[in-house]
């Protein structure tokens, strides 16, 4: 490949709990050891909204100074539902819920 090739990357880090100056220096020596990336080659860095991600990420603009923080739009979309409150759609999803409890109820009774 030439000096033009793009890349993609994806490194997923499975830890509960993760300290943000622990989770920064993993991701640095990640970015420019392992994958050898230099400082102003990375282009974007995608994440959740995990407000740890995002103070990572803010740590280490220095080092790649050109990233751009992306937030996934999904978990975006996600967080906005959540906060969402439509009254029609809730009492909806209750009727529904009640309708498959009693007949869960009514089939448990049964057997």
């Amino acid at each position: 490949m030439g000096d033009n090739a793009t890349t993609y990357e994806e490194l997923t880090f499975a830890q509960i709990q993760v300290n943000e100056d622990k989770l920064a220096r993993a991701l640095n020596e990640a970015l420019c050891v392992e994958f050898g990336i230099r400082t102003n080659y990375l282009l974007a860095a995608m994440r959740d909204r995990a407000s740890v991600n995002g103070a990572v990420l803010n740590r280490i603009h220095f080092i790649f100074p050109k990233m751009f923080n992306v937030v996934c739009f999904f978990h975006t979309l996600d967080n906005v539902g959540n906060h969402l409150m439509i009254p029609t759609l809730l009492e909806f999803g209750n009727l529904w819920v009640r309708l498959f409890l009693s007949h869960s109820d009514l089939a448990t009774r049964c057997l």
